[in-house]
């Protein structure tokens, strides 16, 4: 009996998939800036606009702003 190769990067799990989309409006001149920064900086624009958010809603200890000990 053959058995098929199995091609491609194994799935994600669950917890670790980027499905949900946010929209943030931009001016031309805003946009250029952020053009700019990612060429010389070499990221992606996800990846840029993802690290700073979550960077924003984030302490340190990587945990949602609030949800430290009461």
């Amino acid at each position: 009996m053959q058995t098929e190769a199995i091609v491609g990067r194994p799935p994600l799990p669950e917890g670790k998939k980027r499905k949900n989309r946010m929209v943030a409006l931009f001016t031309d001149a805003e946009k250029a800036d952020i053009d700019a920064n990612l060429e010389e900086e070499g990221e992606g624009i996800n990846d840029l606009i993802r690290r700073l958010v979550l960077s924003e809603v984030r302490n340190d200890t990587g945990e949602a702003k609030g949800d430290g000990p009461r």
